[in-house]
């Protein structure tokens, strides 16, 4: 049935306009760029609270969700189906195993922890629901992702939405508690890495060689640990030895998001880069780069950005 209905949109896909899948790839990979720049934009120009629940919403649900892929260890529709074909490009951002959708999780984390900061706005609200399902569907669209694929992924980042309610409404209700969920955090990076590194995967051989390596599997699961910890140490580090202001003028804000942005991409590019050109470790280089991204924007960014207010002051 899932398989069918694949088939049933690449169908409508192959007789529709390219610059139809061309949007819906957009829609696709915009959200794995504003999985930083909401939270960045947050943190630095709006709410540091509003920013840190929808961060640990992210962080955390990308975790489970590396994990349930590593566990169940599903094929991608067309290793499971040589009639899938994807549109153009959708492979590239097609890591990892297929159950639960990454981008269907990071979506509703995102959008809808946004959604929950701002619940009393309806009309913004329910944008950003409606976006959130229409990156779940440009995943089945693009034949990157099953019904079912989408549908858990979902469901994980609106639970942690709920689950950031209580979890940080009980941190928050007393100071000492914040280094008891970075601790418990990083513990739980920890062991999902250790988990998914040595458990048994499948494999399943082809005409050229193994289908779908766990090697390669493993190093989302790298990468969101890198950004969960980057997350919770930066944020962390942060409010205890910077604290910087984020009350100041728009244009200011403007000015700071602007070239903040520009140098967390670049970092991201340029390190990636680095460690390809250098043959640098896959797991650890998937580990620093996610790492350092969030570090810089939650930690490193804010400490650049106060120490040269102060001098010039």
């Amino acid at each position: 049935m899932d398989i069918q209905y694949l088939l049933f949109l690449q169908n409508i896909r192959n007789h529709l306009p390219a610059f139809v899948g061309k949007f819906m790839m957009f829609v696709s990979d915009a959200a794995l760029l504003l999985e930083f720049l909401i939270p960045m934009f947050l943190y630095w120009c709006i709410s540091k609270r509003k920013a840190i629940f929808v961060a640990y919403t992210l962080g955390f649900s990308s975790i489970l969700n590396q994990l349930l892929k590593n566990i169940f260890c599903v094929y991608r529709p067309w290793v499971r189906d040589a009639r899938i074909q994807p549109f153009e490009n959708a492979k590239f951002s097609a890591t990892g195993y297929s159950f639960p959708s990454g981008h269907s999780q990071v979506a509703s984390a995102t959008f809808g922890g946004v959604a929950y900061c701002y619940w009393k706005e309806k009309i913004f609200v329910n944008t950003m629901i409606v976006i959130a399902l229409l990156v779940g569907f440009s995943r089945n669209f693009l034949g990157c992702h099953t019904p079912q694929d989408v549908f858990v992924g979902l469901c994980e980042g609106t639970a942690f939405v709920m689950l950031m309610h209580f979890l940080l409404g009980w941190t928050w209700s007393k100071k000492e508690r914040e280094k008891y969920v970075v601790l418990i955090g990083i513990a739980f990076a920890a062991a999902m890495l250790v988990f998914t590194e040595f458990k048994p995967y499948p494999i399943r051989a082809g005409q050229g060689g193994i289908l779908v390596d766990p090697e390669k599997m493993k190093l989302d699961c790298y990468r969101n640990a890198g950004m969960l910890v980057g997350i919770l140490l930066g944020i962390f580090l942060e409010q205890k030895f910077v604290n910087f202001e984020i009350e100041v003028s728009w244009p200011k804000k403007t000015l700071r998001f602007a070239i903040g942005s520009a140098a967390a991409v670049g970092l991201f590019i340029g390190l990636s880069l680095f460690f390809f050109k250098i043959g640098f470790n896959q797991k650890a280089s998937a580990f620093i780069t996610t790492f350092s991204l969030m570090f810089f924007i939650f930690f490193l960014g804010p400490l650049v950005m106060k120490t040269l207010s102060n001098s010039y002051k």
